[in-house]
């Protein structure tokens, strides 16, 4: 049988103690690290939102009050794409665009390789392939870009995938890269879906709705 010394007999519970410090100092740190990510997550989206709102309003202008790309909230009023193309030349103007890649963003290095993409059919507009290779993207002279749907047959549709910083990371959906949808009520007010994440594979713990953000 081997004996331990008065010494090591002394040290094993401190040790332990000492373990279990820095076991709970660690969770600390990482749930303070969590903590101020998440909020300059939402403090990033937010920025970018309100930009994005305000270059919606003033694109509507430009365009005398119809941008003729939507999508209808009234059954009584068709949701409308023929006009998609010219609407986002206009919008992404009040952007102040720095770079456009009309076809081979990724190459281009107009967007980053993402960690996710989108997997079913209806979305294949936000799919690997069509946002490295055949959607468009414009990029704004703060780093923000936009990637618009462009599914099927080519044709753009009201929806744009907006990453808030650009090539910077974390290229992670409901963290920097988000989904907004333009909608219009019956009564012609236009605004952004509250589904921020629409056609995009949400995140674990990342921002989805709206509501997340601003309450």
């Amino acid at each position: 049988m081997v004996m331990l010394s008065k010494s090591a007999a002394v040290k094993a519970p401190v040790l332990a103690l000492i373990m279990i410090n820095v076991l709970i100092l660690s969770f600390v740190v990482n749930t303070v690290i969590n903590i101020f990510a998440d909020r300059h997550t939402k403090d990033q989206f937010k920025e970018a939102y309100g930009r994005y709102s305000q270059a919606l309003s003033d694109a509507l202008e430009d365009l005398g009050g119809d941008t003729g790309c939507f999508y209808s909230s009234s059954k009584n009023v068709k949701s409308n794409f023929d006009s998609c193309d010219n609407f986002y030349k206009t919008f992404a103007k009040r952007l102040n665009v720095a770079k456009y890649c009309d076809k081979d963003a990724l190459a281009g290095g107009c967007v980053p390789k993402y960690r996710e993409y989108a997997i079913k059919p209806a979305c294949a507009g936000y799919s690997e392939s069509m946002i490295s290779k055949f959607d468009q993207v414009f990029v704004m002279g703060d780093r923000s870009s936009i990637t618009v749907f462009n599914y099927p047959n080519g044709i753009q549709k009201p929806m744009f995938a907006l990453d808030v910083n650009g090539v910077i990371g974390p290229n992670k959906v409901g963290y920097d890269l988000f989904s907004l949808v333009i909608m219009r009520n019956k009564n012609g007010h236009y605004y952004f879906y509250p589904d921020i994440t629409y056609c995009l594979p949400p995140s674990k713990n990342g921002i989805k709705y709206l509501t997340d953000v601003l309450k």
